[in-house]
């Protein structure tokens, strides 16, 4: 699934960002883009489900 959707998606995302580079406002936009595309990644990949990272503190020395 994913290497026909790279291959078909990937070149025109990238003439869409290195032909809109002198658009005013281009960062805006590219970083609600990019934005948009890591949310959509996240939620396929964890199945809708919230995600939680638990750092563990228990073997960490006290005072550092």
């Amino acid at each position: 699934m994913w290497d026909p959707l790279l291959r078909t998606l990937w070149p025109p995302f990238v003439a869409a960002r290195e032909g809109l580079l002198n658009f005013p406002g281009a960062e805006n936009v590219y970083w609600l883009f990019d934005e948009f595309l890591r949310r959509a990644a996240l939620l396929f990949l964890s199945e809708a489900r919230p995600i939680s990272i638990e750092i563990p503190v228990t073997n960490r020395p006290e005072g550092t």
